[in-house]
């Protein structure tokens, strides 16, 4: 379960980069030129994928399903863009995929899930607070596990 966790944590920060990186184009400061945005957005989609794929590796059935609803909305939002199709309706099945992904994680750290079919401002905060808990404990773990493996290769043999 930590596995399942700590790799779907980074293909959600892989899908929250695709996802900033579009909102960020319609802020007229932060707007890239049409290629660079294009070639962006490609690198991100491409980044996500390989996170995917080491997701795969450990994930559980449900985890693994909910990880590729957020592929294909990923995908759907990038022809969107690279088509000038307003992509407000694929960006709202791309945060809904991404929750529903998160409401997995959730259930894999003992959390209560949320209703994600109707996420109100309130439970969203607390998606993405959680998010935040999950990912420090993780980090947490890992640098002590880090500090252990040190201190046994500096004892004498």
């Amino acid at each position: 379960m930590m596995d399942t966790r700590a790799v779907g944590i980074e293909y959600l920060d892989a899908a929250d980069s695709l996802s900033r990186l579009i909102r960020a184009q319609s802020d007229p400061s932060r707007e890239k030129a049409a290629t660079q945005f294009l070639q962006a957005m490609a690198i991100a989609l491409i980044d996500m994928q390989k996170v995917r794929g080491k997701f795969e590796l450990f994930a559980h059935q449900d985890a693994l399903a909910a990880a590729k609803d957020l592929d294909v909305a990923s995908v759907m939002l990038v022809i969107d863009i690279s088509t000038g199709v307003n992509p407000e309706k694929d960006l709202e099945s791309f945060e809904s995929a991404k929750l529903r992904l998160v409401n997995i994680l959730r259930k894999f750290s003992g959390v209560e899930e949320i209703d994600v079919d109707s996420v109100s401002e309130e439970n969203k905060f607390k998606l993405q607070k959680d998010m935040v808990s999950i990912l420090d404990y993780l980090e947490e773990g890992m640098a002590k596990r880090f500090a252990n493996n040190q201190n046994e290769e500096e004892r004498p043999k």
